[in-house]
């Protein structure tokens, strides 16, 4: 009795079959990793944009309207890149929690032309040490080098505070009702309000 084996075609065909499994089983698990990774990496940008919008609400819920005239501002920059160049600024305790002085912190995106090849876009919070309050600083010489980077790849940002029953982008003087944050990223937006304390 002749043992008979297997032909090309038919070992062709078996492959063919073997690959067309396997192929059904990887499409699912790639799916569900790239699903992950994308799920990781949003939760990390959330939480990072919870982080610093919580700081920035209580860089302004600390404001010290005391000795200062204009304890908080809203500024358009000048700055050629800056296309959506605003910052915000305010003269806040929140340092003396670590027994520093009353300052002015500020809160902005550099434009393309202001940053270095060794920083990166993104939202920047600057503490401002000396005694320069919010009316008299100049956020065209803010260098991204000096503040710290809280929210990389942040496009542009745009303040409105809610002053009286409408919100408005320019605004300098005491506390407002209201201040929104409006964060742009290259695939989308996140926009946070909160209430503020009146003084």
């Amino acid at each position: 009795m002749t043992k008979r084996g297997f032909t090309l075609i038919e070992v062709m065909i078996a492959l063919a079959i073997g690959g067309i499994i396997i192929a059904a089983g990887i499409a699912p698990l790639m799916f569900t990793v790239r699903t992950l990774a994308n799920a990781r990496d949003n939760f990390a940008r959330v939480n990072m944009e919870r982080t610093a919008v919580t700081r920035i609400f209580q860089d302004v819920r600390e404001m010290n309207p005391l000795n200062c005239d204009t304890p908080f501002r809203i500024v358009k920059s000048d700055i050629p890149g800056a296309d959506d160049g605003r910052y915000f600024a305010v003269w806040t305790s929140t340092r003396s929690y670590y027994g520093l002085p009353t300052s002015s912190v500020v809160w902005g995106v550099p434009g393309e032309s202001v940053l270095r090849a060794e920083t990166r876009g993104g939202l920047y919070r600057w503490v401002i040490s000396d005694d320069t309050m919010p009316r008299s600083l100049d956020v065209t010489a803010l260098n991204p080098v000096s503040g710290s980077l809280t929210i990389p790849d942040v496009k542009s940002v745009s303040f409105s505070v809610l002053d009286g029953t409408e919100w408005n982008d320019s605004y300098e003087g005491a506390s407002p009702r209201a201040l929104r944050v409006n964060l742009k990223y290259d695939d989308g937006e996140s926009i946070y309000e909160e209430m503020l304390p009146r003084y």
